[in-house]
């Protein structure tokens, strides 16, 4: 996935989750953010920890603080998306 790709995929998910809603939109939200993470954003974090985390890997630590912090945020993203989906 070429790097403008990965770049667009951050700026959506930021777009989608500051959007302000009421309640009578919140589904329309919730089905939205799910569309966005099942078309690009679990890709998006199978690239980066496939292909980016262990590339810094070889020129620094995997211990390093921020690649803890990046596989933490998709533990914890992950997870929200799997209790978006069963929430729907």
């Amino acid at each position: 996935m070429p790097l403008d790709s990965t770049l667009k995929d951050k700026r959506d998910f930021k777009v989608v989750g500051t959007q302000r809603a009421s309640a009578d939109d919140l589904a329309e939200v919730r089905d939205n953010v799910l569309m966005l993470w099942n078309e690009r954003g679990a890709k998006h974090f199978r690239i980066e920890e496939e292909v980016l985390l262990p590339a810094l890997a070889t020129v620094g630590e995997p211990t390093d603080a921020a690649v803890v912090t990046v596989l933490t945020d998709h533990v914890w993203i992950r997870e929200r998306m799997t209790r978006l989906a069963v929430a729907s």
